[in-house]
C-alpha cells in the first residue's frame, strides 16, 4: 500500500485547507567505502566508516528535538550543513500550473559531522504544510553566533 503524507480539512467549502499527516522516519546512511585519510588537518572527529544517523521528517516537534538533541550550545563555533531544496518549475508540466502553484523551498536539510535532518516544509501542489513562516527555532539557528551555516548557492 501506498504511504499517504496528507488528508484534508474541512468540506469542500473555500474554508477547505491542506493539512499534512506529520511523520518522523529515522534511518541511517551507510558509511563511506572509502574513509577519508587519517592525515587531514586537523583530525576529523567522525569515523565515516560508520553510518550517519538521519531524521526524515515534516512534524516541527521531531525537528526541533533533533535541533535540541544535535546542536548543543557551546562557546565554540559550531558548523551546520545547511540545504534547502525547491519545487521545481518544469517547462514540460506548464499546462498543469495554476496561478496558485508553489515554487518555494520544499525541504530543509541540516548536518553536522555526526547526525543529518531531512524536514519537509512543503508539499508539491500544496504549498507550505506549516503556518507561520519560518518555525521561530530555525530563525534562531539563524541568529545564532555560536553556528556557522555552510552550503554552497543558498
Amino acid at each position: 500500500s501506498s504511504l499517504h503524507l496528507f488528508h484534508w480539512v474541512g468540506g469542500l467549502s473555500t474554508s477547505t485547507r491542506f493539512v499534512p499527516k506529520t511523520f518522523t522516519r529515522h534511518a541511517d546512511l551507510p558509511p563511506l567505502k572509502k574513509a577519508p585519510s587519517a592525515k587531514l588537518s586537523p583530525p576529523t572527529i567522525r569515523d565515516y566508516s560508520d553510518p550517519l544517523p538521519v531524521v526524515y521528517t515534516n512534524d516541527l516537534k521531531s525537528a526541533e528535538e533533533w535541533v535540541s538533541d544535535n546542536l548543543k550550545q557551546s562557546s565554540r563555533p559550531l558548523m551546520l550543513g545547511w540545504d534547502m531544496e525547491s519545487t521545481p518549475h518544469l517547462p514540460w508540466r506548464k499546462d498543469s500550473y495554476t496561478e496558485d502553484s508553489y515554487f518555494g523551498p520544499a525541504t530543509l536539510q541540516l548536518s553536522t559531522s555526526t547526525s543529518a535532518l531531512v524536514l519537509q516544509i512543503a508539499q508539491d501542489g500544496h504549498g507550505t504544510i506549516h503556518e507561520g513562516g519560518l518555525p521561530k527555532f530555525i530563525h534562531d539557528l539563524l541568529l545564532d553566533p555560536t553556528i556557522i551555516p555552510v552550503g554552497v548557492g543558498i
